[in-house]
């Protein structure tokens, strides 16, 4: 679980600071 949830933080940080960037 604890997993699971540091995965999706990841993705949605990474996919926050990509539409930044763009």
């Amino acid at each position: 679980m604890e997993l699971i949830r540091k995965t999706v933080l990841h993705v949605e940080t990474t996919y926050v600071d990509g539409g930044k960037e763009a």
